[in-house]
């Protein structure tokens, strides 16, 4: 099973003729402010990802994610979502 990333999508590859039984793919929890990895999970598929505790900035209101992050089927990269204060 090998994981390569391109241009900003993860590429899941398991080589042919294996069977682990469940794929298992990379969510990764990105901080939109600073591109900054927060976390990084394997999660098996059909599965939920856990998110991290968002960061805090002074002036905006974390609002969520910008996608679900159940039922994972291909890795994916989920974003924090901010609101500015008015």
């Amino acid at each position: 099973y090998v994981e390569y990333e391109n241009d900003n999508a993860l590429i899941d590859i398991k080589p042919s003729g294996t069977d682990s039984g469940t794929d298992r793919y990379r969510v990764q929890f990105i901080d939109s402010f600073t591109d900054e990895l927060l976390k990084e999970e394997l999660v098996s598929e059909g599965e939920s990802a856990t998110a991290p505790v968002p960061p805090v900035y002074e002036g905006y209101n974390f609002a969520g994610w910008d996608r679900e992050f159940d039922n994972i089927v291909s890795s994916i990269k989920v974003y924090t979502v901010y609101e500015e204060v008015q």
